[in-house]
């Protein structure tokens, strides 16, 4: 299994133990265009394709993003729509997706560091403040 997140520093915000578990279980993940890697037309260019493809001949495609607010779970929740596609459209997906994967776009994550630098850095801001 395979899975490509967009490397925006602001909007990936993967959970440690998430992360974890899928590593654990083989599941492998790149990054597309991460901060650690940034190239100035990268800035605009994010991916924020949803297409969940099993065996290249089925596809569940929408704009739904995984947070509790897009399954109904939070206070104030989205609607979304989400499509479920056979055949040729999901082959078709499958191209397109294993492109990206292997395009030099896509790094190994860098999930956990960014996650560690983010909080190292607060806490070096807090310790100067105080």
């Amino acid at each position: 299994m395979r899975l490509l997140v967009d490397g925006h520093d602001k909007n990936n915000q993967m959970p440690r133990g998430l992360q974890t578990h899928l590593l654990h279980e083989g599941v492998q993940i790149k990054e597309y265009h991460p901060p650690l890697v940034l190239k100035p037309y990268w800035i605009h260019n994010r991916m924020h394709d949803k297409l969940f493809i099993v065996d290249g001949e089925h596809l569940i495609t929408g704009g739904r993003n995984l947070k509790d607010e897009y399954f109904g779970l939070d206070c104030k929740n989205f609607v979304d729509r989400d499509v479920y596609i056979r055949g040729c459209a999901a082959a078709a997906a499958r191209c397109y997706f294993m492109a990206r994967w292997e395009s030099g776009n896509a790094c190994p994550t860098e999930l956990f560091g960014r996650m560690h630098q983010r909080k190292d850095r607060a806490g070096d801001e807090a310790s100067r403040a105080g």
